[in-house]
């Protein structure tokens, strides 16, 4: 069962080194650019450059977040990433306030990520919809893509950004404090982040994770909201917030490159994951539902490196449904 509560020490620790490790003169170096030291995408970008660096020898590489990692990839300074999604479509379609990224393209999907809003276990909040005209957490200027997945959240309840009083932070960890002091009622969070258990333990009770909703109508609009989420039950006690099995938003995150990076280059890395399944479902927590299967889905936001497509075409994993989808993703 997926449970990511100790994933960040032992890939931390396990990595330190990588990310300044020096190359052989003429041997080919690969960089995963992520968000800051301590954030999830760090802790996965570690392990998974000391994984590939058994073929390609790969160095983690921190930056303030998502939307500059994905810039970077863009335009060859950095040759990976690690991203949402969401963040990755927003990019790619240059959507403001994101910096266009037209040429970021998908290598693999890499693991699911779950989250929802969160209140004090004590408050009388126990639906989405009861969270209207309440005070969220809300503007996230530094961390965008919770703006999204949160307003798709509410969507799915027939919500917007509108129906809520808004207190602006720059992203969760601010916003957390709020919470602990009282001055807001709910706050979008992930499952896994230390910073949730950290405020389970202060605040007294606790908190809660909110069930999104889970009518048909109400899947639809959070994916029409914000495409590729999706929902999955989590049981109680995955994290500290589920009190209860629960029903929360999914989406995946991806490994992607430039479409300038060789041929070559894309393909022995597709090739390495997924001969390395093993090797990466062990290595962390959050790598335990990375899957050969589900390296190339039809719900990518992003094109293939086509390269990749090659490699999913000989490896027996790519089909026609994913081909639509490609031709419709290049056409943007």
């Amino acid at each position: 069962m997926f449970n990511i509560r100790h994933f960040a020490t032992a890939a931390l620790a396990g990595a330190a080194m990588l990310s300044f490790a020096s190359n052989p003169a003429g041997a080919q170096q690969l960089n995963i650019g992520t968000n800051p030291v301590g954030s999830l995408y760090y802790a996965a970008g570690a392990t998974l450059a000391k994984i590939l660096s058994e073929r390609v020898k790969t160095t983690v590489q921190p930056h303030a977040g998502s939307s500059i990692v994905l810039s970077l990839v863009d335009n060859g300074e950095v040759q990976l990433g690690l991203a949402s999604m969401n963040e990755a479509r927003l990019a790619y379609r240059g959507k403001k306030p994101f910096l266009p990224a037209p040429k970021v393209r998908l290598l693999s999907i890499m693991f699911p990520l779950f989250g929802g809003m969160i209140v004090r276990n004590d408050s009388p909040i126990r639906t989405i919809g009861d969270l209207k005209g309440k005070k969220l957490a809300g503007e996230f200027k530094a961390q965008l893509t919770v703006l999204h997945l949160n307003g798709a959240v509410l969507a799915g309840a027939g919500l917007t950004w509108n129906d809520v009083q808004v207190t602006p932070v720059p992203n969760i960890i601010n916003g957390s404090q709020l919470l602990v002091e009282n001055r807001i009622d709910s706050i979008y969070f992930a499952v896994g982040p230390a910073k949730l258990r950290e405020i389970d333990a202060t605040i007294p009770g606790g908190v809660r994770f909110l069930p999104i909703v889970g009518t048909a109508d109400g899947l639809k609009k959070m994916a029409s909201h914000t495409p590729g989420t999706f929902a999955r039950e989590l049981p109680k006690g995955v994290s500290p917030a589920l009190k209860a099995n629960t029903l929360l938003q999914g989406f995946e995150n991806y490994l992607f490159a430039s479409s300038d990076m060789s041929d070559a280059t894309a393909g022995k890395l597709v090739r390495a994951l997924h001969d390395m399944e093993t090797n990466i479902q062990k290595s962390a927590p959050f790598f335990r539902q990375f899957s050969r299967k589900s390296m190339a889905k039809t719900n990518a936001t992003i094109p293939f490196h086509k390269a990749a497509v090659k490699a999913y075409k000989d490896l027996g994993l790519w089909s026609a449904d994913l081909d639509k989808v490609q031709s419709t993703l290049l056409a943007k």
